[in-house]
């Protein structure tokens, strides 16, 4: 699975298919991609777009990022305004007391307090409950939904967790795709040369490679793990934070996840 499109003018621009469940099932190919700043691709590029069934955009920017640098969207794609920020309340309201002090108490990088603020502010709770609701009409196969901010780093990186850790993925390809970033920021490589460092690399040669630049870092992974924990696990967090059901939640299974075996024999 090539995790990085190939486009000419594409963001931190990633395929969210191919990654395997401890259940023996596997997200499906051009469904989920995630990415930064849409708002520089070529004509080129959005006709690849359109060719690969990008159906819906969701944009987690800023109002004023938004208005600032407006995205280019496929022609058959429908736009969707969904900013995560601003917060709107302080985290001791969000997390209650509690929950307050078991995460709080020994204060916070300014990282992970934003990464804690996307994950129990209400503003973002809505943005990210409108990307999931957007996922659950993504009913076509070979339809994809695309979400992004400016990096596709942070407020993107949230969603992608959220999401792969409801669909079941395993946690450490969960942090690989959260660590993919770093690649695709380090340096002037190819996406071509980006894909195969990936298909090439064991997982400890590509941990330690993708763990040595500043983009994001493991120890930010672990926390917002840490913090889903504490507050019950991801369907807890899903059922109050989010406000999904089981029955869209496994929804969303049926939607996403495929049998490896089944597709393979395709």
């Amino acid at each position: 699975m090539k995790r990085f499109l190939e486009l000419e003018k594409g963001v931190n621009f990633r395929e969210l298919g191919g990654y395997e469940t401890a259940k023996h099932q596997r997200t499906k190919a051009k469904k989920i991609l995630r990415c930064g700043s849409m708002a520089y691709l070529t004509e080129s590029d959005l006709v690849f777009l359109e060719d690969y069934g990008v159906r819906y955009v969701v944009d987690l920017r800023s109002d004023s990022e938004q208005e600032y640098a407006k995205d280019r969207v496929p022609k058959q794609a429908q736009y969707l305004s969904d900013s995560v920020y601003p917060m709107e309340c302080p985290l001791i309201k969000a997390l209650g007391v509690v929950n307050y002090l078991k995460i709080v108490k020994d204060g916070l990088d300014f990282a992970c307090e934003s990464y804690l603020k996307m994950l129990v502010d209400p503003h973002a709770n809505r943005a990210y409950r409108k990307l999931f609701w957007t996922l659950l009409e993504n009913d076509h196969d070979k339809q994809s939904v695309v979400f992004h901010c400016v990096a596709g780093k942070d407020r993107t990186g949230i969603g992608a967790i959220l999401l792969l850790k409801l669909l079941g993925v395993r946690d450490q390809d969960i942090l690989q795709d959260f660590m993919l970033t770093n690649l695709f920021f380090a340096d002037n490589t190819s996406v071509e040369e980006q894909n195969k460092l990936i298909e090439a690399s064991n997982g400890d040669a590509l941990a330690q490679k993708l763990n040595a630049y500043l983009g994001v870092r493991k120890e930010h992974f672990a926390f917002i793990m840490q913090v889903l924990d504490l507050l019950g696990g991801i369907d807890a967090y899903a059922a109050k934070y989010l406000q999904l059901t089981p029955d869209q939640i496994q929804k969303l299974k049926e939607l996403y996840l495929e049998d490896v075996a089944i597709a393979d024999a395709e």
